[in-house]
Order: structure tokens, then sequence, then C-alpha cells
């Protein structure tokens, strides 16, 4: 089983850039970019919890996706 990160679309649908999601939760945007591109091996379970909580995401079937 592999788990995707839907960050791409879920920025896409909100209207929100990648430089902006940086700015609200301190992280570099060459992380997010990596992340947004699923080119990452590991999610980090701290930039995960970041993110969720700047895009106010309670359920983590809104991020993650199992294939």
């Amino acid at each position: 089983m592999t788990i995707n990160l839907k960050l791409k679309d879920l920025l896409q649908k909100r209207g929100i850039t990648q430089k902006q999601l940086a700015e609200m939760t301190g992280l570099h945007e060459s992380t997010l970019s990596d992340m947004a591109r699923d080119s990452r091996t590991a999610i980090n379970k701290k930039h995960l919890q970041l993110i969720m909580s700047a895009l106010n995401i309670d359920d983590f079937n809104e991020i993650l996706e199992k294939k």
C-alpha cells in the first residue's frame, strides 16, 4: 500500500500558493514543493500537522490518499 499526499490538489482548490502556505506554516517553500510533487519517500509528522492546522483540516483522509 502506498500513501500519497494530496497537497497540490488541496492548494489549487483553496486558491493558496505554496509561498502562502510556507508563510502560514513556517515551512520552507522547497519542502512544500517536494511534498506537493509527492517526491518525498517519508512524510514528516510535524510538517503534516502544521499543514493540516494551517488549512483547517481535521480528517487525515482529506490530505492523505491510499493507493
